[in-house]
C-alpha cells in the first residue's frame, strides 16, 4: 500500500460521495411517486469491495445502518460475493434479511474494474404500495408479516445484464400502484448503473 496524503484522501472521498449523490440525483429525476419525488424516502450508498460503507448521499441516514446490515447478511448468508458478476443486480425487501419494512426494497450491484470487483453500489427506494391487507402496505391490524405484503428474499433480478421481467412482473402484480412502484423501480435499478 502507498501512503495516501490529505489531498488525495479528501479527492477520493468527494469522488465517492459525489457517485452516491449522482445515483441519488438520478432516483429524483427519474422516478414516479411522491415518496420518492416529493419526500425523498430513498438512500443511496457507495460500498467498498467488501461490502464496508465508505460514502453516502444526503437523503435518508437511518436507511445506511439497514443497507449494511442487510448486504452483510446477504454475503453471509444468501449470495456470497465471489459468485457476484459484472451486471449483476440482487434485491430484498426481506426485514429477516436486514430490510427495515417490506416497502424498503433494496438493491445492490457489483463495480467492475477491468474484471476485478472494486466497489458495491446500493440503493434502498421505500415503494408506495407492495401489497398486503391494506393500501401503501401499512395494516394496523396484520398479525404477520405475511399480511403487510410481499417479501422477496435475496435474489438477483439482473443476473450479468439480464433482467428477471418475470420477477419484475411478480412483485407489481402485488401492488396496488404498478405503475408508480415499476416507475420508481426502474429509477431505482438506473441509478445503480
Amino acid at each position: 500500500m502507498s501512503e495516501v496524503d490529505a489531498v488525495e484522501l479528501a479527492v477520493i472521498r468527494s469522488a465517492l460521495v459525489s457517485a452516491a449523490e449522482e445515483m441519488s440525483v438520478t432516483v429524483w429525476r427519474t422516478s414516479r411517486s411522491s415518496v420518492v419525488r416529493e419526500i425523498l424516502d430513498y438512500s443511496t450508498c457507495v460500498f467498498d469491495a467488501n461490502g464496508d460503507s465508505v460514502a453516502q448521499a444526503a437523503r435518508m441516514p437511518v436507511h445506511l445502518n439497514s443497507m449494511a446490515s442487510c448486504l452483510t447478511d446477504l454475503i453471509n448468508d444468501h449470495i456470497p460475493l465471489n459468485t457476484w458478476r459484472e451486471g449483476d443486480v440482487i434485491m430484498t425487501n426481506d426485514p429477516y434479511s436486514g430490510g427495515p419494512h417490506l416497502p424498503d426494497v433494496q438493491t445492490f450491484a457489483p463495480v467492475f474494474v477491468d474484471g476485478e470487483r472494486v466497489a458495491i453500489a446500493g440503493l434502498l427506494v421505500h415503494h408506495l404500495d407492495v401489497g398486503g391487507g391494506a393500501p401503501g402496505s401499512y395494516d394496523p391490524n396484520a398479525t404477520e408479516i405475511f399480511q403487510e405484503g410481499i417479501r422477496i428474499p435475496p435474489v438477483r433480478v439482473v443476473n450479468a445484464g439480464v433482467t428477471n421481467e418475470a420477477l419484475i412482473k411478480v412483485f407489481l402484480r402485488n401492488s396496488r400502484e404498478p405503475v408508480n412502484v415499476g416507475g420508481d423501480f426502474a429509477s431505482q435499478l438506473a441509478a445503480l448503473k
